[in-house]
């Protein structure tokens, strides 16, 4: 495992352990992979570095997700709809809101 600065994260990178707060809260769990919002969380929460799982030697972006299809707008929009009366630049919700979205995602490729 790498440890790297949160300025250091690319996306596609995928978080190795568990990032907590300072009241030991979990924050993000093991294999989430770095998207903006990820890094916009760790940074609004002071988290100044992360564990990455090394890719054959070379930190390397995983495969690209499904979340650039014209599917995923539309599942975008409708989660957007739910969010609408929340305050979406507070870390917490960005988080949800992430974990919403990669859920709705691998379910609808299920279906």
């Amino acid at each position: 495992m790498n440890n790297l600065t949160i300025s250091d994260l690319k996306p596609g990178m995928v978080i190795a352990e568990g990032v907590f707060d300072t009241s030991g809260r979990i924050l993000l769990e093991a294999n989430t992979s770095i998207t903006p919002d990820v890094v916009r969380t760790l940074r609004s929460w002071g988290i100044a570095s992360v564990s990455i799982i090394p890719m054959e030697g070379v930190m390397q972006p995983v495969p690209e997700s499904p979340a650039d299809t014209p599917h995923s707008e539309i599942l975008r929009a409708a989660l957007e709809q739910r969010f609408s009366l929340t305050k979406r630049d507070h870390p917490a919700i960005q988080a949800i809101f992430s974990t919403c979205f990669e859920y709705a995602l691998r379910r609808s490729s299920n279906e």
